[in-house]
């Protein structure tokens, strides 16, 4: 594991970076830095400007210093933490900074996901977040603001399933109680293996109970065929501005590098939500997020065509989400070998395909996800495995995440249609 090294913290925060973390096994420095500038307004996202959002409420520009806690909950004030309660594993391990990036010679933020991260229980992501574990020590932002994470991603990351890559906001109430309830905010949902896959401008209100219940709103696609050139593993501005326009409705618009993507309105149930922010890398075989190990490393046992010549293949598990994808590696005789979506063929129920099968199991191969039926062209030779993931894990490197809002975020929410 590489050395990590904690910048001072920002001026603003007037506390040097802490460098215990109780987990161990990790390799700490602590470099003294002269505190970079306070934060100013004159490099406003015209998109902010145009809505009031004038104010940088919050400046995590990871080239000028990145301040952290490894405690967690931790003993005292710092600009970032390792863990709200539900949302983090907590640990530094995953982390290293400052990293020289090899695209740009920025320092950033390197967060590390990889096979040793799983610790196969709910919601296994690493990361970082302005929030501690039960919220005694937070950053925390109106929901009226703009959102921006800067942040490129690894090859490995874009090309591989079952991985994850995620910027986005969650109530800091939540880490309170343990018990969640509050309007969920992704900038940015990368699904490993699937550019069409990738999410810009989620929003999920848990408090409806969850994906579909009364506010999805998301964009899902590939990027290029909205930004001349878009490459995940360059550096790009995600961008979100969430406004209310009346007393139970917000407008959201979602933008890559200032250009907007997509812009919808959604009902608001939590009207008095501070948001918390969050960097997270995590394995998603399900909608739950945990570990990975079983649904990585799966053997291929044959790949086959039904009676309609539809490609087929059985494999030792297959306890994933049907709406998400697979990797497929090391076929011989088939040409199968790539991103695919699939359908279990022997599903044992639950929502969402959570479930899976009792193994050995077998899958409907489609196109993509909730596509169409591949069809079988060769003969099965051998070999083969699912989600192949012998990889030292996967990558974000993160510039920045910076929160802009008005003058008076830090008490009220920055809206007239809402006295919170």
């Amino acid at each position: 594991m590489k050395a990590l090294v904690l910048a001072a913290a920002l001026a603003v925060l007037g506390t040097a970076a802490y460098a215990a973390d109780p987990s161990g096994g990790v390799s700490i420095e602590v470099v003294p830095a002269t505190a970079p500038p306070p934060p100013t307004t004159g490099a406003v996202p015209p998109q902010a400007t145009a809505q009031g959002f004038g104010t940088l409420a919050f400046d995590g520009d990871m080239t000028k210093g990145f301040d952290v806690s490894c405690n967690n909950p931790a003993t005292e004030d710092h600009q970032w933490y390792i863990g709200g309660h539900g949302v983090l594993s907590a640990s530094c391990k995953n982390l290293t900074y400052p990293h020289v990036d090899e695209t740009d010679g920025s320092r950033v933020l390197d967060i590390n996901f990889g096979p040793s991260s799983q610790n196969g229980a709910l919601l296994a992501r690493v990361g970082i977040s302005t929030s501690d574990d039960r919220g005694a020590h937070s950053h925390n932002f109106p929901i009226n603001a703009y959102y921006e994470c800067s942040v490129r991603f690894d090859a490995y990351s874009i090309g591989h399933m079952p991985l994850w890559n995620n910027c986005w906001m969650v109530s800091v109430n939540d880490a309170v109680s343990g018990v969640g309830g509050g309007m969920e905010w992704d900038l940015t949902e990368f699904h490993g293996g699937y550019q069409d896959y990738t999410e810009v401008a989620g929003n999920i209100n848990w408090a409806c109970g969850g994906p579909g219940a009364c506010s999805p709103f998301n964009w899902f696609g590939n990027l290029a065929t909205k930004i001349s050139g878009y490459d995940p593993s360059k550096f790009h501005k995600y961008g979100m501005l969430v406004n209310q326009t009346d007393a139970n409705t917000v407008h959201i618009a979602g933008y890559v590098d200032d250009v907007l993507i997509k812009e919808g309105t959604t009902p608001i149930s939590v009207k008095n939500q501070r948001n918390y922010l969050v960097v997270s890398l995590n394995g998603a075989c399900n909608w739950d997020e945990g570990g990975v190990s079983y649904c990585s490393n799966q053997p291929i046992q044959n790949v086959y065509a039904d009676g309609n010549g539809n490609t087929h293949i059985q494999t030792t598990n297959a306890t994933m989400s049907s709406g998400f994808s697979i990797g497929i590696t090391g076929v011989t005789g088939v040409p199968i070998n790539g991103n695919f979506g699939f359908k279990q063929d022997n599903w044992l129920g639950g929502a969402n395909g959570n479930f899976g099968c009792n193994g050995p199991c077998t899958l409907s191969i489609l196109d993509k996800p909730n596509g169409s039926p591949v069809k079988f062209s060769g003969k099965y030779t051998g070999g083969g495995m699912v989600n192949k993931w012998d990889d030292p894990g996967m990558h974000a490197y993160v510039k920045s995440f910076k929160v802009w809002s008005c003058a008076a975020w830090a008490n009220t929410q920055c809206s007239k249609f809402n006295p919170n």
